[in-house]
């Protein structure tokens, strides 16, 4: 049974940044944290919109509504990918929650990419943008692993890695569609 957690939202940011997986537990089977998850979502997103446009003057501020468009439709299309590997690839009669409990822990899973600001820091920025990515990957490999209830990381990371091929399919058709459209007009 589904049931509100204990922790507040600031709590469950902190503790899905530092990889708490009781935190991915709570979040994921709590019914009332998917507007909080999907704030975290649009928060990174329209963080990532804003650090687009600072470091690219020249783009259009029509950047940070794509961004955010695509980081919600992202987190949803990550999360079925997810689930439908994790949930037919890795078999496992103890998942914690169904999909929209991992839905849920992806999104909190998000957290880190609320410092994609420090990818400015001129010097060291590149640097940082990829530990901060690295990092975001290891909290997704933590909320698969609470969410589906495996007993190794291993499994969980299988997983984080072979959702990655069919999402990286599904951007390449989509930018693919969409250069096509911007050359043609």
């Amino acid at each position: 049974m589904e049931t509100q957690g204990k922790h507040s939202f600031v709590e469950r940011l902190s503790g899905a940044a530092t990889l708490n997986p009781a935190i991915y537990r709570e979040v994921g089977s709590d019914i009332t944290a998917t507007w909080p998850a999907l704030m975290v979502v649009l928060g990174t997103s329209i963080v990532a919109g804003i650090v687009v446009l600072l470091g690219n003057p020249e783009i259009a501020f029509i950047s940070i509504i794509y961004s955010i468009i695509g980081n919600l439709i992202g987190w949803v299309v990550w999360a079925t990918v997810i689930y439908i590997v994790g949930t037919r690839m890795f078999v496992t009669s103890n998942a914690k929650v169904g999909f929209v409990g991992m839905l849920r822990a992806l999104g909190f899973a998000n957290s880190p990419q609320l410092l994609a600001f420090a990818s400015l820091i001129p010097g060291v920025g590149q640097f940082l943008q990829v530990a901060i990515q690295l990092w975001g990957l290891s909290a997704m490999v933590v909320a698969v692993k609470q969410s589906l209830d495996y007993d190794s990381t291993f499994k969980a990371v299988g997983v984080v890695l072979l959702a990655y091929i069919p999402v990286l399919v599904l951007v390449v058709f989509v930018v693919s569609l969409t250069a096509t459209s911007i050359v043609a007009n």
